[in-house]
């Protein structure tokens, strides 16, 4: 009895196992001819699609339709047709990989990952020629962007500033319209873009330069005409300085102006100071420049950032008033005025004077300097016998120079009343004797 029940149940379950594989090579047999379950691609069910109908459903949605892209960009018009893009995608060769997926496995293992809920991604690539994007868009940025221009002072006539005008900016924003044109490039319809252009402000404008209508400051100083080589030097550091446009916050030097002082840039031989003694140097004269310049300046109660007076006092201004350069030494200032200053250099029958121009309204103050000499060292006349020279001839060798000690103030005027003085320099001046040779020889 036992044994006649084992057997009954041995026959069932053979039966139960052959109606499972038939029911399962039925059910591989039905999608054998189609994408199988749970393949997606480019995040598309293909469940149960024939290749033809993937194929049409992936082409349906093309990354690059062909349609025509129109770019807007300052005021002129680009067409971009994406047919020209020449794309190529690998839709077919996705799709026969998705179709042939699993295919050559077993039944069983077929009917399990029919069974799984695991999905299999494939994703297909439209390739297109990126030289015809990016040739387009340098195209565009050559056309629209411009680069600024500052306003400048093209000169003076008449006591009046010449203004040119300035010219704005633009610049076009290259990548953002590269990843527009890429998102237009995947919708199916025709698209407009408008290109964002960004206007690009000049650091100096007309409105600015022209806030100059008038001279707040004119110094002068005197020199002989006669020493040709130092004439020479004066009027080509003046040449230098005369157009020098300093904004508010800007600070003006000298030396960076002016430049070096040597043979190479045309400079001659003149007397300088070397030791306190008068020797020729390249540059010669150019002293004065930078003192007279001083003098226009300080008047408008603009403070030096660097400044130094000459060991020996210069027979050209009062003591405490020059600003000596060199190699190593600059004049310097910073604008503090709420207007820039144009700076005007004129050389005529052996003066030299700089004119500054700047808003009307800084003439309402008016400044000067004022010394006070509190210590003079007055020089000797020193003679030295030089057996070189003839009997009773003289000749000066080193000539006399007054030793000073003194303060120097700023003043501020208002209607010709002194509303305020203030100290801005304490100067020494080295005192030189007068040396004479005489000659001994017989």
């Amino acid at each position: 009895m036992i044994k006649r029940s084992f057997v009954s149940l041995i026959i069932v379950i053979i039966n139960l196992l052959i109606v499972i594989s038939f029911w399962g090579c039925s059910s591989l047999s039905h999608v054998e001819d189609k994408v199988y379950p749970k393949i997606v691609i480019n995040d598309i069910d293909m469940t149960g699609r024939t290749k033809k109908e993937a194929i049409e459903i992936l082409e349906s949605k093309s990354i690059v339709p062909d349609k025509q892209i129109i770019i807007n960009a300052n005021n002129k018009k680009y067409i971009l047709n994406t047919k020209d893009l020449k794309s190529h995608n690998n839709i077919k060769e996705i799709v026969d990989k998705a179709f042939s997926y699993v295919r050559d496995l077993s039944p069983a293992k077929k009917a399990e990952l029919i069974k799984s809920s695991k999905e299999r991604k494939f994703s297909t690539t439209e390739t297109f020629n990126k030289d015809i994007i990016n040739n387009l868009l340098n195209k565009i940025e050559k056309e629209v962007n411009q680069k600024e221009k500052n306003a400048s002072v093209k000169g003076v006539k008449s006591g009046k500033l010449i203004i040119n005008d300035h010219i704005a900016g633009r610049k076009l924003n290259k990548e953002r319209l590269h990843k527009d044109i890429l998102t237009e490039i995947k919708n199916k319809d025709n698209s407009i873009i408008n290109a964002e252009v960004k206007d690009i402000s000049p650091a100096i404008t007309k409105a600015q330069l022209s806030t100059m209508n008038a001279i707040i400051s004119s110094y002068e100083t005197k020199y002989s005409i006669t020493e040709a080589e130092r004439v020479y030097n004066i009027g080509l550091a003046t040449k230098a300085i005369s157009g020098a446009l300093i904004m508010p916050g800007e600070t003006f030097s000298f030396n960076k102006i002016v430049g070096k002082r040597t043979p190479e840039r045309g400079y001659k031989q003149a007397p300088i100071i070397i030791d306190n003694k008068l020797e020729k140097g390249d540059g010669g004269g150019v002293c004065q420049v930078s003192t007279t310049l001083y003098n226009a300046i300080i008047r408008l109660n603009i403070m030096s950032l660097e400044r130094s007076n000459h060991t020996l006092a210069p027979l050209y201004i009062q003591p405490g008033f020059d600003a000596t350069v060199s190699e190593a030494i600059d004049y310097k200032f910073k604008n503090t005025l709420k207007y820039p200053i144009y700076i005007e250099g004129i050389i005529s029958k052996g003066t030299v004077k700089f004119n500054v121009y700047s808003n009307s309204s800084l003439n309402n103050m008016k400044y000067d300097l004022v010394n006070e000499i509190y210590e003079k060292a007055i020089p000797k006349t020193i003679y030295r016998e030089d057996p070189n020279l003839n009997l009773g001839i003289k000749k000066q060798e080193q000539k006399p120079h007054i030793g000073y000690k003194v303060k120097v103030y700023i003043v501020e005027k208002k209607s010709g009343k002194i509303t305020n003085k203030k100290l801005i320099s304490n100067d020494n001046y080295d005192m030189t004797n007068e040396v004479i040779k005489v000659g001994i020889k017989k």
